[in-house]
């Protein structure tokens, strides 16, 4: 990942596709909800150039041991946010952990489609995707 976070280890990227048009992804919950999680991010990053002149990219992080999250939202060369994504469970991911405790993240957030109610658990929020993204930045 080149963004200037100091990291101790190689980063493994394999491509991953997200399409514009949710339409456009295969018919299951979990990818659909995670590619409309991706669109969305990006508009955000959009916006934030527009309208602060930051510098914002989008990345996802695979580690060769298989280790990922799904995005990570870095801000003028610092990494922002840490957002694993998921349709039901609510169980904090076990990679989110990892990488918020390696890389110290602004933000770690794991974004549930189905979840009860929002909580937090050392240092990582996990909240509803509707309420995270009803908050403009």
């Amino acid at each position: 990942m080149e963004c200037g976070i100091k990291q101790p280890w190689a980063i493994h990227k394999p491509p991953k596709v997200y399409f514009y048009d949710n339409a456009d992804v295969e018919n299951n919950a979990g990818t659909r909800l995670e590619n409309l999680v991706a669109t969305t991010l990006l508009k955000r990053n959009h916006f934030l150039e527009d309208y602060f002149g930051h510098q914002c990219s989008l990345h996802y992080l695979r580690y060769k041991d298989g280790r990922e999250v799904d995005f990570a939202v870095v801000i003028n060369n610092q990494l922002h946010d840490l957002i694993e994504v998921k349709q039901k469970d609510n169980d904090i991911s076990k990679n989110l952990k990892y990488y918020k405790d390696k890389l110290k993240p602004n933000n770690a957030i794991q974004l549930v489609a189905n979840l009860p109610r929002p909580y937090e658990k050392d240092g990582i929020k996990v909240i509803s995707v509707t309420e995270f993204f009803s908050n403009p930045p």
